[in-house]
């Protein structure tokens, strides 16, 4: 069934659950709806993929399965993945995030040429985002700024995402995706690394940095290196010619830059960068190095740092920064954390502890403090009361984040649907494995716990619940898990001595944030950011809370916690 000719009127369901609000795009073999989760009330949106039957049944499968790894992965960089499937006509189709911002390439047209350091924030955030799929498996393998969405982190900030992640090639060169058989707005042909030219499946992860690196280009000059409007030129260019020096288009650019882009966008991928982290490292050390030739890229509102929108409270250069923390739980050495913060941020810090969370919530929304470091629940109950502003994710033990596992006494429970008027144990109000995330899936099965379940207590603990579902004072619980890049539980909190049976998973769950409070200058927050993220300046502080990363994360991943609410 052709993709123009798809039936798609308003209300009509794909799958069970997904209504269509209206159709928002369309591509050869594509068709990209706006729909709601009738069940969640979430905002989606849904790319369907019209094949038939004749098409190859391996790539049909190798579609699914590789998108079901992109389901899997988060950061805060990729659009999610939710859901996907297939209709009773075979069409395949994949549940994502919904994003509303300008795109990348949109972006540059209406600005032009960007300064180094804006273009190496957007260029570094997508390779961490990159890198985190080469580590998963997935290649993009089109990397162009059409695939790059500006998005509405906050008030003050927008971040890029990358589109499409996981669907390049799953389909083969001819493809079926907008991705690889759209045209550019210029109405050329889409840009691609040279070796996909040549090979109908490309398993090198460099022709993303490629890609990445026509990205970078793009950014710096307003143009693209290879832009012929014809096939079979921009064919003939890609094989045969090198890419033009950056200082050949724009004037003022340092030479190292001409030699990273020039390595970057070699012909054979043997002669680029190693890796994504490579690439990263050395752009890193470009912008450390050289900076901007007009201005101190630390302290220049972009427009994807904004100048903020209200009057703003900044503390003066001599007054500490105040981070807030959880005493005793997230204090173990709290001069240690002063330190490290004034050596990643550059100014004086005091710690400020706190007995609970609801108490550090308070002082982050009401500005008692400037900066903490809050757990997923306690960042979305902040915001349901207009508090805190969301900075970076934290990733500890190379892990964003984890998932929750709805458990059920075995023999007592074992199916989501005997979960009704059984007793349930949960951890406490401020766990997202442990209480909200599993309520979400019940209530995503049309199960309202609080009328259906005989009745819910809180325990504190995942070995205080495990340990009533073993005994039998409770039929029903949850406890943190991780789920592998194949979907497979790798990590969990019972063992198999525990009588229990996973009824369903949710995740992945994202993790901890660092917060400022809302009206936290713009100047400040940049400096939060770039000194956090910063691989030296960040180092101390990283070894001292525990955590592999701070990395810039989305709001809307923290939709499904709000949603539990």
């Amino acid at each position: 069934m052709d993709a123009e000719h798809t039936p798609t009127p308003r209300h009509e369901r794909i799958g069970s659950k997904y209504e269509i609000v209206r159709v928002a795009d369309r591509g050869p073999g594509t068709v990209l709806y706006e729909a709601r989760n009738v069940r969640t009330d979430r905002q989606v949106h849904i790319e369907l993929l019209v094949v038939g039957a004749e098409d190859d049944a391996d790539a049909r499968r190798r579609f699914l399965r590789e998108a079901k790894l992109a389901a899997h992965l988060t950061h805060g960089n990729i659009i999610n993945v939710y859901d996907m499937g297939e209709t009773g006509s075979g069409s395949l189709y994949v549940v994502q995030e919904r994003v509303d911002g300008e795109s990348l390439s949109r972006y540059l047209r209406r600005v032009g040429p960007l300064p180094l350091s804006e273009a190496a924030d957007i260029v570094l955030s997508l390779m961490d985002a990159l890198s985190a799929a080469h580590a998963a498996g997935i290649i993009h393998g089109s990397v162009t700024t059409e695939q790059v969405r500006l998005v509405e982190l906050n008030s003050l900030r927008r971040i890029p995402k990358l589109l499409d992640l996981g669907l390049a090639w799953q389909l083969g060169r001819e493809g079926i995706t907008r991705l690889t058989v759209g045209v550019r707005p210029d109405g050329g042909p889409p840009l691609v690394a040279p070796e996909l030219l040549k090979h109908d499946r490309v398993t090198d992860p460099r022709v993303d940095v490629w890609g990445i690196c026509a990205v970078l280009f793009h950014c710096l000059t307003g143009r693209l290196p290879f832009d012929a409007t014809s096939p079979r030129r921009l064919s003939r260019q890609l094989l045969t010619e090198d890419a033009p020096l950056v200082s050949s288009v724009r004037s003022g650019i340092h030479s190292r830059v001409d030699a990273y882009l020039a390595k970057g966008l070699a012909r054979e991928p043997a002669d680029r960068f190693v890796d994504m982290r490579e690439a990263s490292i050395e752009l890193r050390s470009i912008v450390e190095e050289i900076g901007d030739s007009t201005v101190e890229w630390e302290e220049r509102p972009t427009d994807t740092w904004r100048a903020a929108p209200r009057a703003s409270r900044d503390a003066a250069p001599s007054e500490p920064i105040r981070y807030g923390v959880l005493v005793p739980g997230q204090v173990r050495d709290s001069d240690g954390i002063a330190t490290a913060l004034r050596e990643a941020i550059g100014r004086p810090c005091d710690v400020v502890g706190y007995s609970g969370y609801s108490e550090l919530v308070d002082a982050i929304g009401e500005g008692e403090v400037d900066l903490a470091c809050l757990p997923p629940v306690a960042y979305v109950r902040s915001q349901l009361g207009g508090g805190a502003l969301l900075l970076l994710g934290v990733e500890r033990a190379g892990r964003l984040g984890y998932a929750s596992a709805l458990l059920g006494r075995t023999g007592v429970v074992d199916t989501i649907e005997q979960v009704r008027g059984k007793r349930a144990a949960w951890v406490d109000k401020w766990s997202a494995a442990g209480y909200l995330a599993p309520r979400a899936a019940l209530v995503e099965r049309g199960i309202d716990p609080d009328r259906e379940l005989a009745s819910q207590g809180f325990l504190g603990s995942y070995d205080a619940v495990l340990e009533a579902l073993t005994d039998g004072t409770a039929h029903v619980g949850a406890a943190y898990c991780s789920v592998g890049a194949k979907g497979h539980l790798a990590r969990s909190a019972w063992s198999k001595d525990h009588p229990v049976t996973v009824l369903a998973v949710r995740g992945p769950i994202p993790g901890e944030v660092i917060c400022g409070r809302p009206d936290l200058d713009v100047k400040l927050a940049m400096r939060t950011v770039r000194g956090l993220t910063d691989p030296k300046r960040g180092e101390r502080l990283r070894e001292v809370l525990g955590v592999s990363r701070f990395l810039m994360t989305d709001p809307k991943a923290y939709e499904s916690l709000t949603d539990a609410f």
